[in-house]
Parts: C-alpha cells; structure tokens; sequence
C-alpha cells in the first residue's frame, strides 16, 4: 500500500462523516491531532510518494498527527526513500539502531551509548571501537522512527540529559565512558557529544545557574576543552558556579574513569566523599570576567526563559481567553530580567546587528512564538483508545495572535538606546548596563567608556573638578563673546544627560559660526 493510500484511509476511519476530500492535487480533512470539525488538514504527495501534513489551524506537528492516526512519521515515506542532508547527499534511514551500525561494516561496537532530549525521546547515539592503539568513534541520528549515519540535530543535547535535569550539582567530563564512571560513584556526569571534539555544537542551558564540576582529562586537550567549555558555560544566565577539579595522581593522559578504577576496591560512597572535599577546597572559576560573559542578559537570544525544569507546563483547552491568559503568565515570569518591551506601543526586543550594535526590533509573530516556545512547555490532551493521551504540541497561532492584539501590553516600556549614564525622571543616576526601568531607557556603554564612581551628593571638590573639565578641556578652544554664549554652551552639552529632569520643552539651540580673518601677503 502506498504512504498516501495507507493516510487517507486512517482518516476515513477516523472521520467516516466527514472523509478527506480532494483539493486539486492534495486532500484536505479533519486534522486529528485536536479537537474540532473543520478540514484544517492538508494532505499533499510528493513526486517521490512521500506523504506530507501541514495543520492549517492549530498547527500541530506531524508526530502528533501520526500517534493521532497509529502510524509512524516513517510510515509516510515511499519504499526505498532515503533522506538528503544540507550538503545533498543521500542519506539511507535504518529501522534500528543495529542495522545503522552494521552499516558502518566494523564489527561489533564496544559501547553504544544513547542520547536523550529533555522529554526523554531518543535524538540519537555515540558508538564506540576499541581498536589496537586507539578508539573509533562514530555518530548516529534518531529521527522519525529511522536511524541515520550522522550527527543529531545541533544543538546537540549533553549525555544523560533528563537525568541531569534535577541534579543541583553536575559533573561535566569529556567522553561518554568518563561520565559512566561518574554514575557509577554516585556523581551525576554528563558529556558534549564527541568529549573535547565539538563542545560549541552542544546546548549547555540546562545547566544554567547549576553548581558545575569540570573534570579535565591530564593533557593538552583536557585543558583546551576547560578553556572552550569555561567560556561556553560563560554565556548561559543564570551564571553557573563551575569549579576545575584535576585529580591527583593522573598520568598523562589519564581522566576520570581512570582514577574511579584505580579506587575500584573503595566503597563508591567513599570516593564520592574524597572528590567533594577536593570539589570544595577547589577556587571557583572566574566566568564574570570571561569574554563570553560580557552578554547583556537583557538582550534577546536562543537561550531566553527559564530552565527546563522550571518552565511552566501550559495545558491547552479550547478557551482561547484562558490559553492567551497562562502565555501572558508564562511570559511575565520568562521575562527577567527584561528581554521583551513595549516600545512605541508595540512589542519590541533589543537584538545586535551585523555590527554588534544593539538595536530596538519590533516582535513580530515569528519572533514571539520563539519566545513562547521558550517561556513554557506546551501540552495537548486527547483521547485515544479510553485513555488520556499528552502530547508536547507548538504554541498555537490563535494563541500567538492574541497576545499580540492585547490593549497596552504588560511589558517594560523602552523608549531609547543610550551610550552613556543620564539620569532619570526622579533624579537618579543610571550607571548600571542593560535596561534601566527608571529612565525606560537600554544602557549600552561605548567600548572603553569608565565612569568613575560618584555619590548621591558629590563633594564641592568634586564639583569644581567637573566645571574645570568643562570650561577648560571640551569648551576651551570655543571664541565666546559673553558669559551667557559660554551657559548657553553648557547647557547644550549636559541636555542629553539631564533631558528627562526638565518637564516640558527646552530651549532650541542655534549655532553661529565666527567669521575667519583672511590676510593677504603684498
């Protein structure tokens, strides 16, 4: 039975009062995956006889409609199929991990070891062979029910992901045979995918704000994948706490399996005690003064919202009002520190140009529902066979439209981009980066820009230095007529600072230029 035929006979099945109907080349009908009576569901043929969905209503994904249907995502691809990369070679799906592996034609590996995404859902697997002098590794992807000869999905998730997710202190080791013996002392150990290879293509934010051990294996590597990791763990908000542990006694080379197995006649509990008191006598890393660090957490980027375990789970009903109600809820909580504004009325987030200059940009649909996506974890619930069925489901259009049409949206008002301190309406002095809720202003200083430290009430001798600066170092050179050219000049140069004290307009400004004596040689 072709793909398409074995689709469109699961929703006669399933909708025999309302069967697909034929739309030109596709079929629309009655989308299974949520409730209601519409044919939001475009089912469409490809050339090749794979089998394509799009959900026009609620947009639900194509794995919900398939478990909706009791068909695999596979199910929907011609006999013989294979799937193309980003570089446009062909790719063969395998329908188990062993067929994958035997398709690499080396025999039985030594380890497999599987990794997760936070849901739990296999993503792929690292698999190991020990071989004379050395080891071979190679990737495998999970995907729709197939296994492929590549690397998952970037970001990669970290080894033991839904294990690590509750653990207040994680061991970050290199490889997958480290983080085994990790667990195996009772440690939670996690790894990149490829050890020191590729720590950039892993997604560190599930350990934001986590007291973190990085255990470096006893060489030139171990100690470049420190460098790499310290300044990826750097960019995540919260800042985790991360200590270095190099461990006595290593020989070159060596790593945490080996002193795990040099201690193997040591009770695990044991161990586990004489690395923490090691963990604790260890200095704590310096991530605020990593380059990486210097991110403005008010800045918008892929790592917004909570942690996963702290992410609100967002059960959708068919009461649009309640649903807008609870992402309402989810983005007050996302949003701190402040990453999505009010600017002109609008929603707006400050975001870097090509130029590393922060800039305000309107929050369209696209750029909320990135947002959302991130803010909280979205749920549907069915029926299927008698029994409650959740589903992790995108964050629905209608729902995404709403929130966006609310009247004068709850959100911090930002009015402006500013270089420098200036102050505020009720008179303090904004001297602190990022989004300054007094002024409504976002605070960027210009590279090397330091302002020293001055007091609510700054001493006379202070004062003099200011006016001495003023008067004799910027406006020096300027030819004034009278002392009120030279106020009016003073004036003019501290209006930007001091605009948002001043209620109502202030004065225009006019320049004059002195006309230049020319004199001739005769």
């Amino acid at each position: 039975m072709r793909p398409i035929d074995k689709v469109l006979e699961q929703l006669n099945q399933r909708f025999p009062d309302r069967p697909p109907m034929r739309s030109g080349a596709s079929w629309k009908s009655v989308c299974p995956a949520h409730a209601g009576n519409s044919r939001s569901l475009s089912v469409s043929e490809s050339s090749k006889g794979a089998v394509f969905l799009k959900c026009w209503s609620q947009e639900c994904s194509v794995e919900s409609i398939c478990d909706a249907l009791q068909i695999k995502p596979s199910d929907m691809f011609g006999n013989g199929q294979t799937r193309s990369t980003s570089n446009g070679k062909p790719k063969t799906p395998f329908p188990t991990i062993h067929d994958a592996i035997e398709a690499y034609r080396m025999g039985q590996p030594s380890n497999i070891w599987k990794y997760h995404d936070a849901a739990g859902i296999v993503v792929g697997a690292v698999a190991r062979w020990n071989a004379d002098g050395g080891k071979e590794i190679r990737p495998l992807r999970h995907e729709n029910g197939s296994w492929y000869l590549e690397g998952m999905i970037k970001p990669r998730p970290l080894y033991r992901l839904p294990d690590i997710l509750g653990a207040a202190v994680v061991a970050v080791v290199e490889g997958e045979k480290c983080a085994v013996a990790g667990w195996s002392i009772g440690l939670p150990s996690t790894t990149p995918p490829h050890g020191s290879k590729s720590p950039h293509l892993a997604d560190w934010l599930p350990l934001a704000g986590k007291s973190i051990w990085l255990f470096p294996d006893n060489d030139r590597a171990g100690e470049e994948f420190v460098s790499a990791t310290l300044n990826l763990l750097a960019k995540l908000v919260p800042l985790p706490t991360v200590c270095v542990i190099r461990l006595p006694g290593l020989n070159d080379g060596d790593d945490l399996c080996d002193f795990v197995e040099r201690h193997d006649a040591v009770e695990p509990e044991t161990l586990l005690e004489k690395i923490t008191a090691i963990a604790d006598s260890t200095a704590i890393a310096d991530l605020e003064s990593s380059p990486e660090s210097t991110r403005n957490p008010h800045i918008a980027s892929d790592d917004c919202g909570p942690a996963e375990t702290e992410r609100p789970n967002i059960a959708l009903g068919g009461n649009l009002r309640e649903n807008s109600h609870a992402a309402w809820q989810a983005i007050h909580q996302a949003n701190e520190p402040p990453r999505l504004f009010r600017h002109g009325g609008v929603p707006a987030r400050i975001e870097n140009d090509d130029n590393d200059a922060p800039v305000i940009k309107i929050v369209d649909q696209d750029r909320l529902r990135h947002f959302l996506a991130r803010a909280a974890n979205w749920r549907r619930s069915r029926q299927l066979k008698g029994r409650i069925v959740v589903s992790d489901v995108e964050p629905p259009m209608s729902v995404v439209r709403d929130v966006l049409a609310t009247p004068n949206l709850p959100l911090p008002i930002v009015t402006r981009i500013v270089q420098s301190p200036i102050f505020a309406e009720d008179g303090s002095l904004q001297t602190d980066p990022g989004y300054q809720p007094a002024s409504k202003t976002f605070y960027v200083p210009q590279d090397g820009l330091k302002i020293p430290n001055v007091g609510d009430s700054p001493s006379e001798q202070a004062v003099r230095e200011a006016v001495t600066f003023i008067l004799d170092n910027l406006l020096r050179d300027f030819p004034f007529n009278c002392e009120s050219e030279q106020a009016t000049a003073i004036s003019l140069l501290l209006l930007p600072f001091a605009r948002d004290l001043i209620e109502g307009p202030t004065p225009l400004h006019l320049f004059e230029m002195v006309p230049v004596r020319r004199y001739s040689l005769t």
